[in-house]
């Protein structure tokens, strides 16, 4: 049944075998099984098998992967859309398989089948892309009631973002961060008369204090819709 059909892909995808795992997917569609259960299975054997890639092979290794997720997913939201329908779990597996853009249409397509975890997935993707200003906007997008309501994970890996993007330059000219203004609030009243100081140094630091400005807004944000931090978000 389905189920099988999947615990075997999943078992393939383990070993970083996607032509096995790729085998049992035909074989479920000639036996009428490939259900959504049988297709997630199969995006997660694409990203394991593209985070196992090394060594000389590893870009043809990743764009295959890429390519049979994109297909799976065409077939979910095209022909087979019926009998397998994209769900809010293939939207957070597409989110570390395929290009960020990608995987940003297939979430907004999905609609109100694209649940938190699926959007917190593209925020934390965005992060480790580097696109602060994607992770950004899609948190905005969740408070604005455009998506489902964010969680601790939402703010979580929001916050993960600032403190790995490199894009500091990129988010300042596309407007996208909310610190600036917020400089003489709570984040000013935070760092105290350490701020004065570190802002007569050098350029990095008047960055990091708009990052740790953003970071007090997003805790501010937390606050009021009454979400508790764990110790987790704290560390972040």
């Amino acid at each position: 049944d389905a189920h099988l059909a999947a615990s075997f892909i999943n078992g393939f995808g383990a070993l970083g075998s996607l032509s096995a795992a790729r085998h049992v997917l035909d074989v479920a569609r000639e036996a009428d099984l490939a259900s959504t259960i049988v297709r997630n299975a199969y995006l997660r054997a694409c990203g394991r098998n593209m985070s196992l890639a090394r060594g000389k092979h590893e870009g043809r290794v990743r764009a295959h992967a890429i390519a049979e997720a994109r297909a799976v997913v065409g077939g979910m939201e095209g022909a087979d859309r019926s009998r397998a329908p994209v769900d809010g779990f293939t939207c957070s597996l597409v989110a570390g398989v395929l290009p960020l853009a990608e995987a940003a249409g297939v979430v907004e397509r999905a609609g109100d089948a694209a649940d938190t975890v699926a959007y917190n997935a593209l925020i934390d993707a965005a992060g480790k892309h580097g696109d602060l200003p994607m992770a950004l906007s899609i948190l905005r997008r969740m408070e604005e009631g455009r998506g489902p309501a964010p969680d601790e994970a939402s703010y979580n890996s929001t916050l993960a973002a600032l403190a790995r993007s490199p894009e500091e330059q990129k988010w300042r000219r596309q407007g996208q961060g909310r610190g600036s203004a917020k400089r003489a609030g709570s984040a000013a009243a935070a760092l105290g008369n350490a701020e004065d100081e570190l802002r007569a140094s050098t350029a990095p630091v008047s960055e990091a204090l708009d990052r740790v400005a953003e970071a007090m807004s997003l805790r501010e944000q937390m606050a009021q819709r009454g979400i508790e931090e764990s110790d987790v978000t704290r560390s972040t």
